[in-house]
């Protein structure tokens, strides 16, 4: 069984459940319980501990709340409550003890312990007193009662009622163990604590605690990993699972694994993963493919607004806070974040929603921040189309450093991964989203390899003029493969400071077979994993950006509105006729009919492939429903699914660790094992004291692109004078943890180095541009070059 390190318990300093004031005050301990109180009289009584000199972690770090210093020390406040302590119990005093003891008990001592650090309160029990002063003392004890009743129950009442409001408890333990509170994890509450006049809102806290979502609605947060939450404002302490940094420390790539997950559908729809979007259009005369085509549909459809309210509902509704925290819960701790250009910029000839899913990034950051994930923010679609695929926009089209426009979509899309960098490398963002993968899937096949290194050069130039150079300095740059091998990309930016390298090793999408369980969940380990090693030997850190559970392309859309799948032999994409009919897809899509082998297989097949690639990002979290069947229609393709179902590993970090080995042994057969030494040279991680790539060795713009006839000097272009527009900044608030609390909220800026806002690109005026950014047929761009 594996060793789980003991969660994280913050010290009882600052926690926010219910307090008697009577008792409290009296003692003049803010903010502690009754059991506090006791244990204060314990300790001003002056009567030593038997581990007095051999302090723990909790007394050193917290000298004036030495709660763990002795377990006798709680059974002597037990005994002091029960009112049977044993006085010749504690080891003999030392001379000031004694002496403070004297002095308030008498010269002859107290009759019993319980009057020690009590005499200042009144006199002891062998001493008369009047019958004035007995009613006096009997109406004090009267009041204490009332006032501990009503602490003990108006929380208890709070609590039967919180399933008509919004959860308020602050409550410091839960009874089933779980931790949570209104400060800072590990420090007291911010600022001055008043008395406790309402309740108060948890901002931290671990398994089993209660999260408000301020809207009325709450959850409980859930996981068995010694996660925490923190939901404060640029509070980073929150850990997603124990075996992975907090944020507030440096993820070490090469000790530490990413275990990661997509965001994919959200920010930039597909077809496949949020059919219901699709489906009604997808048997008209004019199908909706891409987010192209459903934008301009929504706009026919009831004008600009109505794409607002469409579109808005998705991003609210498709992926919320509490995926987040789930995602922490499932044991990975790492998102993958696929957004579009129109994040920040439309042209007039592009029918997306402008800058509104800029407006989820913010949150995406927040919710991450708040559970403790790191964010691998990707460029998932880029002016022109960088592939042709649905996802990149618009589907059928790829004028991204290809064609007339290539140089120009080219510079466009820098200036935006400009403003990106400048946002996430601030030191209020950079924990949070250490990593940007500048651009997903381009085509190399088609753009060219050479062209794609001269942009590549170019834009780390520029990234790393801005951010500097060394760890903590800007984003890890990840670099897509663009469909070559991997190793093809070998001793490119070499020298360069903190390249990563991003594979997307799918098995489904060529010729499709029949194949047992037994032989699918060892092609994992065959084909990935001597891939990633040589890749992290030679190049630098390396992970499979996206994987899945398919082994065929079965799955509604999945390979695009109306093009069918090649398994059921229903494909009508490229090459159609190479791809024989295998079987039904019925099998594969009917997920609630799933047999107890196909989810073992499933299982194996996700256990090797994690454990194959080490670092590796599901794609996807979800599978949104289908309009005609109410449910996910491809399954294999849904983390949060197979967790529902039980396919999927609950344990990611144990399950994976010698997946591979481990078949291999069951089916005695052999496997590639790990060659990769565990370590990555200096530049590759930022440790190294200068960075030298050949950006020289590609000079941009390259002097010729892909299937244009045209010299890149006269092609259309764009002209570098338009002012920078930094992307928006959040807008932060302050949770107040209590009455009297401090709301003053922090804020984040725009731009890391706003002295390096360089202008960014336009059109030029009166020049000649396509009317259509995607579709060139018929632009013959006359009139280049163009001054305006």
């Amino acid at each position: 069984m594996p060793i789980q390190e003991r969660p994280f318990k913050p010290p009882n300093v600052g926690y926010s459940r219910p307090v008697s004031a009577a008792s409290s005050y009296m003692l003049g301990a803010r903010r502690q319980s009754d059991y506090d109180s006791v244990y204060q009289l314990w300790r001003q009584s002056g009567t030593a501990s038997i581990y007095e000199d051999f302090p723990d972690e909790s007394t050193a770090a917290f000298p004036d709340h030495r709660r763990s210093s002795s377990a006798m020390d709680l059974e002597k406040i037990e005994q002091y409550r029960a009112g049977g302590l044993d006085p010749k119990a504690p080891k003999p005093m030392k001379a000031q003890q004694q002496n403070l003891y004297k002095a308030e008990a008498g010269a002859k001592g107290p009759k019993d312990y319980r009057a020690v650090g009590l005499a200042k309160y009144g006199k002891g029990k062998d001493q008369r007193m009047s019958p004035k002063k007995k009613l006096l003392i009997l109406f004090a004890v009267a009041l204490v009662i009332c006032l501990l009743t009503v602490a003990v129950v108006v929380p208890i009442t709070q609590i039967l009622l919180k399933e008509d409001r919004p959860n308020r408890s602050g409550a410091a333990s839960n009874a089933n163990g779980s931790d949570q509170g209104s400060g800072t994890p590990g420090t007291a509450s911010n600022g001055p604590q008043d008395p406790v006049t309402q309740q108060e809102i948890a901002v931290w806290g671990t398994n089993g605690s209660v999260i408000d979502l301020g809207n009325g609605n709450n959850f409980t947060y859930i996981n068995n990993f010694g996660g925490r939450w923190a939901s404060q404002p640029l509070n980073n302490t929150a850990q997603a699972q124990n075996y992975t940094p907090p944020l507030d420390q440096e993820f070490d790539y090469a000790r530490n694994r990413m275990l990661g997950v997509n965001l994919g559908g959200w920010l930039v729809t597909e077809p496949f993963i949020v059919p219901a979007l699709y489906e009604p259009y997808a048997n008209t005369s004019n199908p909706v493919l891409d987010e192209f085509s459903l934008s301009q549909r929504y706009i026919s459809e009831g004008g600009a607004d109505n794409l607002r309210q469409k579109m808005t509902e998705h991003y609210d509704t498709f992926i919320t806070e509490q995926d987040f925290a789930s995602i922490a819960a499932a044991g990975l701790n790492w998102v993958r974040l696929p957004i579009g250009f129109w994040a920040f910029e439309t042209y007039a000839n592009e029918p997306y929603l402008e800058g509104v899913s800029w407006n989820y990034v913010l949150k995406a950051i927040q919710w991450a921040r708040k559970y403790g994930l790191r964010i691998n923010l990707d460029l998932h679609a880029v002016p022109g189309s960088q592939n042709a695929y649905n996802h990149s926009g618009r589907v059928g089209f790829i004028n991204f450093l290809q064609g007339l426009m290539g140089r120009a979509n080219g510079d466009r899309t820098l200036d935006y991964i400009r403003q990106v960098t400048q946002f996430i490398s601030q030191p209020e963002i950079r924990n949070v989203v250490p990593m940007f993968s500048v651009i997903n899937e381009p085509y190399a096949i088609t753009i060219g390899q050479s062209a794609l290194q001269s942009w590549y050069s170019q834009l780390y130039s520029t990234l790393r003029a801005i951010t500097g150079t060394g760890a903590g300095n800007g984003p890890y740059i990840t670099i897509h493969d663009g469909f070559l091998p991997l190793n093809s990309w070998q001793g490119f930016l070499s020298g360069g400071d903190r390249i990563a390298w991003d594979t997307h090793p799918y098995l489904c999408f060529g010729p499709q077979n029949t194949d047992p369980w037994d032989v699918q969940i060892l092609k994992p380990c065959q084909q990935f994993r001597p891939l990633l090693d040589n890749a992290r030997a030679n190049m630098g850190v390396a992970m499979g950006g996206e994987i899945s559970l398919a082994i065929n392309d079965c799955g509604l859309f999945l390979n695009g509105v109306r093009d069918g799948t090649r398994y059921d032999g229903t494909y009508s994409g490229p090459a159609a006729g190479n791809y024989p009919r295998m079987g039904s897809c019925q099998q594969f899509n009917d997920y609630e009919n799933y047999s107890d082998e196909m989810k073992l297989g499933l299982r194996r097949f996700a256990l090797t492939s994690m454990d194959s690639l080490r670092d590796f990002f599901f794609w996807t979290w979800k599978i949104g429903n289908s309009v005609s069947t109410g449910k996910p229609t491809a399954p294999m393709w849904s983390y949060s699914l197979g967790l529902q179902q039980g396919w999927m590993p609950t344990n990611p970090m144990v399950e994976s660790s010698g997946a591979c080995a481990a078949q291999a042994s069951r089916l005695g057969t052999s496997v590639p094992m790990a060659t990769w030494g565990s370590a990555f040279q200096s530049w590759q991680t930022g440790r190294a004291g200068s960075y030298s790539p050949n950006t020289a060795a590609n000079p941009y713009p390259p002097q010729s692109l892909v299937s244009a006839n045209t010299p890149v000097s006269l092609m259309p272009s764009y002209t570098a004078t338009k002012s920078f527009t930094p992307v928006p900044a959040p807008t932060l608030s302050v949770t107040a943890t209590g009455a009297g609390q401090p709301t003053a909220a922090p804020t984040i800026g725009s731009v890391f180095r706003p002295d390096l806002n360089s202008p960014v690109y336009t059109e030029i005026s009166g020049c000649n541009y396509p009317s259509d950014q995607y579709n060139l047929g018929g632009y013959s761009a006359s009139g280049w070059p163009c001054s305006g």
